[in-house]
């Protein structure tokens, strides 16, 4: 998508400064990143648009609440890759890592020197 620089300098639309943006850096490294479509990789962050930080959102408004306010508290599912990591606000591998955590905690503490 191709926008004159003067109409984004008047304000048009934040949503396409921040397309120019995505397409921007996608070219910049080179990767098909920065749009949804096939053969693209896709990581999505989906927010929780019921959870209290977002009373009388509307608009734009949203990437405000979630910025400004309620940060990670609003993240409902996160895929990277196509991969779901993130779902129902809880890590999909939270006992895996938690597991590997202790076991790595547990082998530097048996190497410390007292």
């Amino acid at each position: 998508m191709k926008i004159p620089i003067k109409q984004l300098a008047r304000g048009r639309a934040r949503q396409e400064g921040e397309l120019v943006a995505l397409a921007g850096g996608a070219q910049a490294l080179g990767r098909r990143i920065g749009s949804i479509g096939p053969a693209w990789r896709a990581d999505i962050v989906v927010l929780d648009v019921d959870h209290p930080d977002m009373a009388g959102s509307r608009g734009d408004l949203w990437l405000d609440q979630y910025v400004f306010v309620a940060g990670r508290r609003l993240v409902k599912t996160v895929l990277i890759g196509g991969v779901k990591l993130v779902d129902d606000c809880a890590l999909c591998a939270r006992a895996a890592i938690v597991s590997r955590y202790r076991k790595v905690v547990a082998r530097i503490a048996g190497k410390a020197v007292i």
